[in-house]
């Protein structure tokens, strides 16, 4: 009965070991997607569609006015452009680790055919598809 118990408890210590030595290297194995720095290029009023290789937990941007950016699912993130300028976007994974760095780029809508008219401290935008009409900003207040 003692050999029997002592067995059991020798297959017990190898299988705990077992699992507390692979453990590592499956943590390990998971970390490895090298996490690069990407820059996005977005406009004024538009959104672009940034995929992630994993699940996102919490999302940090520098500078919220620059870039807005909203979760469409748990690796799907949609950037809309605000202002003109930069900022950087973090994404991290549920236990804080980095999954997506990327600096965003904002600048003047290149599509369409508009003009911009500057007066003093003001500006205005015009959309010129068939006829010139002024835009009106997303980011404007009412």
């Amino acid at each position: 009965m003692a050999e029997k118990l002592s067995t059991l408890i020798a297959v017990a210590l190898f299988a705990t070991a077992s699992l507390a030595a692979s453990a590592p290297a499956v943590a390990a194995k998971a970390d490895t997607t090298p996490v690069q720095d990407k820059t996005i290029e977005a406009f004024i009023d538009q959104t672009e569609v940034l995929h992630l290789p994993r699940p996102a937990g919490s999302l940090i941007i520098g500078n919220p006015n620059v870039a807005n950016v909203a979760v469409h699912d748990d690796r799907t993130l949609l950037i809309t452009g605000k202002q003109f300028g930069a900022t950087n976007l973090i994404v991290l994974d549920n236990i804080g680790r980095t999954i997506h760095r990327a600096q965003i780029q904002v600048g003047e809508n290149r599509a369409g055919d508009s003009l911009t008219i500057a007066r003093g401290d003001s500006t205005e935008t015009l959309s010129c598809t068939t006829r010139c009409r002024p835009v009106r900003s997303g980011i404007e207040d009412n």
